[in-house]
């Protein structure tokens, strides 16, 4: 949360930023789907509508070149919540590391 909702400019979504930098795993896991409705937006374009999980994936992985980054980015999309959440940590930690070089 703390990348996804780095640019929130409501207090919400900021709050939702240091949550992810600093709060604890529980905590983090319990207020992750609404702040990526808050941070994200509800989904509406078709772009992982519904599932936390795979928005999130759909935005991390978003700028990722290498073709395991874009599987990931693909798989937010295609909503499978099942699948998003299966990959999930793996995906992030990809996607989260080819956007810190």
């Amino acid at each position: 949360m703390g990348t996804l909702c780095h640019d929130a400019e409501d207090a919400a979504g900021q709050a939702c930023h240091e949550l992810g930098h600093d709060g604890p795993p529980s905590t983090c896991a319990e207020e992750f789907p609404a702040c990526i409705v808050g941070c994200l937006g509800d989904g509406d374009g078709g772009d992982g509508d519904g599932d936390p999980l795979c928005r999130a994936l759909g935005s991390l992985c978003h700028d990722t070149t290498d073709a395991a980054g874009q599987a990931c980015h693909e798989l937010g999309h295609e909503n499978d919540p099942e699948a998003c959440r299966r990959r999930f940590d793996a995906c992030a930690t990809l996607c989260l590391a080819a956007g810190a070089d």
